[in-house]
């Protein structure tokens, strides 16, 4: 099948990106030809040309400006939208001319929801769209998502959901909409359960980026809750960039006014990230609205204990887990006490007890998160959406 896949952007820094390339790759061992569209080149862009895929940069901006609500881009908001409309209307035209003539897909498929530039062209071509939806819109990526009523309304939109929340949130018709969980790896790169290692350092990790809706308040503060003793003993490590210089500040001001910035390592953007995870004692998760949790999923993988906040798609990673492996994945927390509760508890524990919960959470992963797994779910639906 010939498949027109649209990235938003070409940073490997958001978890969208990172699965939309281990779909791509599983995509084309499967047989489709897919060709992809950029509108900026990248480390995502330098990543495809070294895996031999075809691709294409046209310039295009998303459907909506990105605003984290302060009154300063709230005021900027409406000059932003008049710009990139402005831009929009021409990469329509630009994308709608190369897709008809050159490429010629059975279908157009983009990678996440915060964009309608492909169902724009896919709707003046008369071809089947597929929107991915990896994002819940304002309350988690600061974007508004005011396209969608439009998107749905189009006969031949179809949609992935990451997860059954995002699914029901969104109100995705059902007959057109498919609950397809992201790959995290191949089945080759973890061909057999890694044995247990006590040698676990004594560190706490958070992965992702430093983002309100992440809960970062949430960790430190929870932190800063536990004895000093502790503390010392087990540092707390945050791997990851800040959304703007601002909240980082008060990030590390924070951090200085609870007392524990001795204890706080900022790493930054990392590339070993899983060897961070297999030496942590625990991975936190505390997102207030994650639509699906790939942290959580690369944890599990990797071995390392998680203790995550119970809501949305982590609940549903939890709930999934216990399904599978008839046990607890992983801990959970509802709010600041139960977090500091949760990495006390973490610390002081032995290390069997952890041992078992990453037993069943690595099982889970090997069942519901592998890239192959993944690959031939959206492949079916790729098959069911062109028999419309």
């Amino acid at each position: 099948m010939k498949i027109l896949l649209i990235f938003h952007s070409s940073s490997m820094q958001g978890g969208a990106n990172i699965s939309g390339l281990n779909m791509l790759r599983g995509l084309r061992r499967l047989g489709h030809n897919v060709c992809v569209l950029l509108p900026t080149a990248g480390e995502l862009s330098r990543r495809l040309e070294e895996e031999g895929f075809d691709y294409k940069i046209i310039y295009f901006r998303q459907a909506w400006p990105y605003t984290i609500g302060s009154p300063m881009s709230m005021l900027k908001f409406i000059p932003r939208k008049i710009k990139e409309m402005i831009a929009n209307r021409r990469a329509y035209r630009e994308i709608g001319k190369w897709v008809a003539n050159e490429v010629q897909p059975d279908l157009i498929h983009s990678n996440s929801s915060v964009t309608d530039v492909g169902f724009v062209v896919a709707r003046r071509l008369g071809l089947p769209h597929i929107s991915h939806f990896r994002e819940y819109g304002y309350r988690d990526t600061g974007f508004p998502m005011w396209h969608v009523r439009r998107m749905l309304r189009y006969p031949r939109q179809n949609n992935i959901a990451v997860s059954e929340d995002i699914s029901r949130f969104h109100s995705l018709p059902a007959e057109r909409s498919e609950v397809i969980y992201n790959g995290i790896y191949s089945k080759e790169d973890y061909p057999e359960m890694p044995a247990p290692s006590p040698e676990k350092d004594d560190y706490l990790l958070y992965v992702g980026g430093l983002y309100a809706a992440k809960g970062i308040d949430d960790i430190l503060e929870a932190y800063a809750g536990l004895d000093p003793y502790i503390r010392s003993k087990h540092p707390l490590k945050l791997v990851g960039a800040a959304n703007s210089r601002q909240y980082e500040k008060h990030l590390r001001n924070k951090a200085d006014k609870l007392g524990i910035s001795q204890c706080v390592k900022w790493l930054g953007p990392r590339n070993d990230v899983a060897d961070l995870m297999q030496h942590a004692r625990a991975l936190v998760v505390a997102s207030h609205s994650e639509a699906f949790g790939r942290i959580m999923a690369e944890a599990a993988f990797n071995r390392c204990p998680v203790i995550a906040r119970d809501r949305k798609g982590l609940h549903e990673q939890f709930e999934q887990g216990r399904r599978i492996s008839g046990m607890e994945i992983g801990l959970r927390f509802d709010d600041v006490d139960s977090l500091r509760n949760c990495m006390r508890h973490i610390v002081t524990s032995d290390y069997d007890e952890s041992a078992e919960m990453t037993d069943s959470a690595y099982l889970t992963a090997r069942c519901l998160y592998t890239n192959e797994a993944n690959a031939a779910h959206v492949s079916e639906f790729y098959k069911s959406v062109t028999k419309k």
